[in-house]
């Protein structure tokens, strides 16, 4: 065969990392979050699913430690959730996550204004209180002090008791775990981090100190309960902690995580709803229309009116009859999807159906359905369509990662054939290129790589006219590799 019909014969690969977006389920919202959502969209020309990943976050915030969602007896689910935007730069995060967070800083600002003179009047009462106890524990030290005894110890009873009022905090930005304990036991356990940058993950390797410390996102995800005891600061006790983070990251920030074992071994990666919108770049609008102010007003006033709901304790929510059996549908068609996953995407599929509930839920309260705490049917059904979409987006993330091991033994095989650039070889020539990577020119792990080439068209087969043998051994499959591979196309 001529060189020139050789090449002529080939088309350029399919590349490796092509992704198959999925269209952001922006219906299944809402109403109003989804007119805000959308007007924020067009307003920034950015995807949708920014904007519908941070109000995500947002509503979060606004009901995380309020109420629980009971999926069935013996399971409930917070309302808290963990999600990460990936983005290159240049795609208006922070544009993005001014316009959907801004309610929060609001109201932060207008409570703490509001309730300034009991702020000040509570720091005073407490100071007071802890020099009463210091008058007392001075005298008691004195030889005929033991009279004062019962009142010192009634003071420091009443000192431990005292609920200092605080300034409140709905939102930190990029802080340390061991910042993060005191700052949520100040805010009755609640807190939500909320950031366009990625630097979370880089504290939480070590940057402020020499270990890595993710307990209080573990636990604070589940809501199990915290304690910390340390001679450094106070001791600190959170029975019920809930944490909403809302990460909007870089592409080479999701690739460094995927030789940190404490993020993926520990399952504390498989926590977070990932999206990774389409960018928009190239196609975007210069004059657009403005965020309708209708919008925003009511936007704001659902986030207002939950953030203001204390009430006594945690509500359950509950499903409808119609929910609890799509709820059991969806479980039993997850569960049987799951033995064909890998073992990362396992990981997060089984923590996905909570994730659903918890969405549910929040979708039942910003539907303006407090007044009832049975969820319907309807609103679960669109919580598992936003669930479904986080669940094929966090496969595009954990390919960008590196987790997958064919497709990572697959790019292996394309950077060893350019480093030696030949038009045809065997499968064992691969394996012995490819060594130590794989076992013998048999592994499975090869084969899979090697139908991953096939599929993408960076080899094929040779047809082997007749059975050769060598030894007595059928002879190796030979392959021809595509010559765009080398930048060869005739």
């Amino acid at each position: 065969m001529s060189k020139k019909k050789y090449y002529d014969e080939w088309e350029e690969p399919i590349p490796l990392e092509s992704i198959e977006y999925t269209k952001f389920p922006i219906d299944s919202f809402p109403l109003a979050i989804k007119n805000y959502a959308l007007a924020v969209a067009e307003d920034t020309q950015t995807p949708v699913d920014m904007a519908g990943v941070a109000a995500l976050a947002v509503m979060a915030t606004c009901v995380q430690g309020k109420y629980k969602v009971e999926g069935k007896s013996g399971w409930n689910e917070p309302l808290n959730l963990y999600n990460i935007i990936v983005a290159s730069p240049g795609e208006r995060k922070s544009a993005v996550l001014r316009l959907l967070t801004q309610p929060l800083y609001d109201y932060e600002d207008e409570w703490n204004k509001k309730n300034q003179l009991e702020i000040e009047r509570s720091k005073f009462e407490r100071k007071n209180l802890e020099n009463e106890v210091d008058l007392l524990e001075c005298e008691v030290k004195k030889a005929d002090g033991i009279k004062k005894l019962d009142e010192l110890l009634h003071k420091k009873e009443k000192l431990e008791n005292f609920e200092k009022l605080k300034p409140l905090r709905l939102l930190a930005d990029d802080i340390t775990p061991e910042a993060l304990v005191p700052l949520m036991a100040e805010n009755k356990g609640r807190i939500a981090m909320i950031s366009s940058e990625g630097g979370i993950f880089e504290t939480l390797q070590g940057r402020y100190s020499n270990t890595v410390n993710i307990d209080v996102f573990l636990k604070a995800h589940s809501g199990d309960p915290i304690r910390t005891d340390r001679l450094s600061r106070e001791y600190e006790k959170i029975d019920s902690p809930v944490l909403t983070v809302l990460l909007m990251v870089q592409p080479q920030v999701i690739d460094g995580l995927k030789s940190n074992n404490i993020f993926t071994g520990r399952g504390f990666f498989a926590r977070f709803l990932c999206s990774y919108p389409k960018s928009k770049i190239g196609t975007r609008k210069y004059e657009t229309i403005p965020v309708p102010e209708r919008h925003t007003k009511a936007y704001k006033r659902l986030c207002y009116d939950l953030l203001e709901r204390q009430g006594n304790g945690v509500k359950l929510l509950r499903l409808s009859q119609e929910a609890f059996l799509i709820s059991a549908k969806f479980h039993k068609k997850l569960e049987s999807q799951l033995s064909a996953e890998p073992e990362n995407i396992k990981s997060f599929a089984s923590k996905l159906h909570g994730a659903i509930l918890r969405i549910a839920g929040i979708f039942h309260l910003f539907s303006g359905k407090t007044e009832k705490n049975q969820i319907s049917g309807e609103t679960l059904s669109n919580a598992i369509d936003v669930g479904i979409y986080f669940l094929k987006h966090t496969k595009i993330i954990y390919h960008l990662m590196g987790a997958d091991k064919q497709l990572n033994d697959a790019k292996h095989i394309i950077q060893k054939l350019k480093d030696n650039t030949c038009l045809k070889i065997t499968k064992y020539k691969i394996f012995r290129l490819c060594r130590p990577r794989f076992k013998n020119s048999k592994d499975e792990a090869l084969s899979s790589a090697i139908e991953t080439l096939l599929e993408h068209e960076y080899i094929r087969e040779v047809k082997r006219e007749t059975e050769q043998a060598r030894n007595g051994r059928r002879a190796s499959q030979e392959y021809e590799v595509n010559p765009y591979l080398y930048g060869l196309n005739g």
